[in-house]
């Protein structure tokens, strides 16, 4: 009789034990899952207010079942994870008596910290120990700024230099004042068919590297080589990384770049911010001399948003080199886009934002149009190109303008004629 009655209270005992255990899991993963999707930062909206805090409730789906206690998760984990009330406070808070002391002496025999609820929680779940979350929900501002703000960062952003990436370019002989400034307000945008680790080349978002041997910063760097070579023109070239961590703010760190360049060089004529485009092969790739050459595509900004009362002469410098590289390299120009963006035009009044190709073009196709644009650059600066071609009226409105249209705006130029390689 004793034994049967034993038998029945283990029996009684290990299913008690199962379903504790079962809840415990169920319980511990729906909190993993909900404490990932905290820290997760796309998932984290600006949270403020009372609105904000409401939108933090409905994340945990345990308030379908204690309504919006936020309290609730901690005391029942606390009721089938054992020490898990003494890791309830912030991290780093010991608890008080024997049981701090306890706390303590473990931490510095193991490492192990029991006042971090993650500590405890990858006691139980092994995975846990690899999660690393880069802040903790506490962390979280309900009230005040949106956690979404740019990190810190130099003003001209990171100074990377690699082999074959001159800072400065010159020719002319020792010297020579640069003529051209360059440089790239994001220069992580690269060519699909250069990235092999990117399998999938229809993602044309993911054509950025930090390589700038293999992004557009490999295009400045042959046109500012191609402009010393060839046509003797001093330029400087700036390979400075400016969207290293986000697009976000990268123009407020590329203008710190480009005055800077003018500043130390204000003999500085034509400063060229050069980019990739984001449109597809068929709109950004022309047969120039039967050979596939990536097609450029100037980019105006305008003072809708911020100060810049002369942008109709940028405006107009855009329309005198889509002139010269149709009547040089006819089919070249993807004509003339204007945005209400300033893209800091406003520091030259032959300053440019010039997208070179598009994803899916090579580096080697790009590397033929910068040879193009610096015989569109040469041209200009040795006075050959009359002033007419570079007069048109500039769009109300942001607009796309295409090259034809362009042309058809300005006097036919008659000293451009088309060039071979």
């Amino acid at each position: 009789m004793r034994r049967r009655l034993k038998r029945g209270a283990l029996g009684r005992l290990n299913r008690g034990a199962l379903v504790g255990l079962l809840i415990c899991v169920l319980l511990t993963v729906t909190f993993v899952i909900d404490w990932s999707r905290l820290v997760a930062p796309a998932a984290v909206p600006a949270l403020a207010g009372a609105a904000g805090a409401a939108e933090l409730q409905v994340r945990f789906p345990f308030s379908l079942l204690v309504g919006h206690d936020a309290q609730a998760p901690k005391r029942i984990l606390g009721s089938v994870i054992p020490l898990w009330n003494a890791a309830i406070e912030p991290a780093g808070t010991l608890p008080g008596g024997a049981l701090g002391a306890a706390v303590t002496s473990l931490a510095w025999l193991t490492g192990v910290n029991l006042t971090a609820p993650e500590y405890v929680l990858s006691s139980e779940i092994p995975v846990m120990a690899y999660i690393k979350p880069p802040l903790s929900v506490g962390s979280i501002p309900l009230q005040g700024p949106a956690p979404f703000t740019n990190p810190p960062q130099p003003a001209s952003g990171p100074e990377i230099s690699e082999p074959g990436l001159s800072q400065t370019s010159t020719g002319g002989g020792p010297g020579t004042a640069p003529l051209v400034g360059i440089y790239h307000t994001h220069a992580r945008e690269s060519f699909l068919p250069d990235l092999p680790e990117v399998r999938n080349k229809n993602k044309v978002e993911e054509a950025f590297t930090t390589d700038l041997k293999r992004s557009v910063v490999a295009v400045g760097d042959e046109l500012a080589a191609k402009l010393r070579s060839q046509y003797g023109i001093a330029a400087v070239h700036s390979p400075t990384i400016h969207d290293q961590e986000s697009s976000l703010g990268a123009y407020t760190r590329s203008e710190q770049t480009a005055k800077k360049m003018l500043a130390d060089n204000p003999s500085i004529k034509i400063l060229l911010d050069i980019h990739r485009d984001s449109a597809l092969r068929k709109e950004t790739t022309v047969k120039v001399n039967r050979v596939d050459t990536a097609k450029v595509l100037m980019v105006v900004g305008t003072d809708k948003t911020l100060p810049h009362p002369n942008w109709k002469q940028n405006y107009a410098f855009a329309v005198q080199m889509t002139a010269v590289l149709e009547g040089l390299f006819p089919g070249i120009s993807r004509g003339i886009m204007t945005k209400t963006e300033r893209y800091n035009q406003h520091l030259l009044p032959q300053a440019m934002l010039v997208e070179v190709g598009g994803p899916e073009n090579s580096l080697e196709e790009v590397k033929r149009t910068a040879d193009d644009l610096a015989a569109v650059i040469a041209a200009i600066l040795s006075g050959k190109v009359p002033a007419t071609a570079g007069t048109a009226t500039a769009p109300a409105t942001p607009t796309t303008v295409p090259a034809a249209a362009v042309l058809s705006s300005i006097a036919p130029n008659t000293a451009v004629s088309p060039a071979s390689r």
